[in-house]
């Protein structure tokens, strides 16, 4: 018998793999690790920016479960990305 694991909180290493919906900033629908759908709410535009630029940077995602299956779907209450990158032309 499968444990019901709806409403549950998670922590997922991984990325951003994909920006599904962000026509509304204040309410985001992305995909992790190609394979998870995560809705995350934003407060402003500049938060909607930072998140495009950091897509396929390392994090971990801190989200609660809102439908399990082969396409899970979770909702992110904190997104911990590591420390930016900088790249410098040789």
């Amino acid at each position: 018998m499968q444990e019901n694991i709806n409403h549950q909180t998670f922590t997922i290493s991984g990325m951003i793999t994909k920006i599904l919906d962000d026509s509304d900033y204040t309410n985001i629908k992305c995909e992790i690790n190609f394979n998870i759908d995560a809705y995350v709410i934003l407060n402003s535009l500049e938060q909607l920016e930072q998140l495009k630029r950091r897509a396929f940077d390392t994090a971990i995602f801190n989200c609660t479960m809102v439908s399990a299956g082969l396409r899970p779907k979770v909702k992110c209450n904190t997104i911990l990305f590591g420390k930016e990158k900088k790249f410098f032309d040789c």
